[in-house]
């Protein structure tokens, strides 16, 4: 063998060992980097829900009483996580002096207002994303009144989350070309998402995990806020097993503590209970009676089925090759979750870059 030629396996295996210690060298030295870094203070801004006094109204003159929406994510649930909050009927009452920081604590980025509109129709989407948006033309000419009105609307102060339902039959439609075969093939595996059909029939579905949603699962409760606005969100304890059920890989690192304190203050209300699996990486919900609710119990069905994506329940069922391909996306979304939290919402890479591709801020043509 002439010493220029590179023995048989080691043009795949350096390239490997070399991936791994550059991927190793780069989580040390990200750890050291936050160890030695000195915490940032950042600004918290207003009230969250001083920011969004006025979300409904403009929501429902675009889209009327006829389309159903639901603020999701931290905007719904912050007030679920504190103590004096009531909830009475369908009406969750929050205390007047509930503080939501405008401003993420830990990076200083804008929150976001989450919202999804079970409507099909990017059309509607544009709509309000217009209507809760400022009007440039309107900051740069109008009067100061009407600019005032402007930057009152809940887009100044808060970044965007809009989302309608995705198609159920464009998305079981089988992409053409390997980045698109990839890229989609990526995302069914990342995230959750709620289908609806031409039908009208809602499913929940990940990976290859699919629950039909019943009508009960869209009912909403209440947030009452401070000047008696009404914002609806989703049942309490669907919004406990959204969380639950975001990601393939797991619940979110992020959302271990949200979790175990809204259901601290919530579980003894709805006779209900979390059981954490191995290194709080999964989390069921357990009643102390059979949960009567539809929507509830398909939320947790989903949770649970969501649960099983593990080795020694999908091998049989997908197949070795594809049990692994899938076990292999998950440990890269549970080391980025863990190690990476700028991907994650709120972060500068999320904003900027993943943002464009989640099902939580989507851009659709006209």
């Amino acid at each position: 063998m002439h010493k220029n030629e590179a023995a048989p396996g080691r043009n795949i295996v350096n390239p490997l060992v070399a991936a791994v210690l550059l991927g190793t060298v780069a989580v040390g030295g990200k750890a050291l980097y936050r160890r030695l870094q000195p915490e940032k203070q950042h600004d918290k801004g207003d009230n969250f829900y001083d920011c969004i006094a006025n979300l409904d109204p403009l929501i429902r003159q675009e889209i009327g009483e006829d389309i159903d929406y639901f603020m999701i994510g931290g905007g719904a649930a912050e007030p679920l996580k504190d103590p004096r909050t009531e909830i009475i009927d369908r009406d969750i009452i929050p205390p007047e002096d509930l503080f939501k920081p405008q401003f993420r604590k830990d990076t200083g980025a804008m929150c976001d207002v989450d919202i999804i509109v079970k409507t099909r129709d990017p059309i509607v989407i544009k709509r309000i994303k217009r209507a809760l948006s400022p009007n440039k033309k309107i900051l740069a000419e109008g009067t100061e009144e009407q600019k005032m009105a402007e930057l009152s609307k809940p887009g100044a102060r808060l970044k965007l989350g809009i989302t309608g339902m995705v198609s159920g039959e464009d998305y079981y439609k089988s992409p053409e070309g390997l980045k698109d075969k990839t890229t989609k093939g990526f995302m069914k595996d990342w995230t959750s998402h709620r289908l609806e059909f031409e039908d009208g029939h809602h499913t929940f579905t990940i990976s290859d995990v699919i629950v039909d949603l019943p009508d009960e699962y869209f009912e909403p409760h209440y947030l009452v806020l401070k000047n008696g606005e009404k914002i609806p969100v989703l049942h309490p304890l669907i919004q406990v097993l959204c969380y639950a059920s975001r990601a393939s890989h797991g619940i979110r690192k992020r959302d271990v503590s949200k979790v175990t304190e809204i259901m601290a203050n919530i579980g003894e209300k709805y006779g209900a209970h979390l059981i954490w699996g191995k290194n709080n990486e999964t989390v069921s919900l357990v009643f102390d009676q059979p949960a009567t609710n539809p929507g509830v119990i398909a939320a947790q069905k989903f949770a649970d089925d969501k649960n099983a994506l593990r080795w020694s329940n999908t091998k049989d069922r997908l197949g070795i090759s594809q049990a692994a391909m899938l076990a292999g996306k998950q440990a890269v979304h549970r080391f980025v979750d863990i190690h990476f939290v700028e991907l994650g919402q709120g972060g500068p890479l999320y904003d900027k870059v993943l943002s464009k591709f989640s099902d939580e801020d989507q851009e659709e043509d006209d």
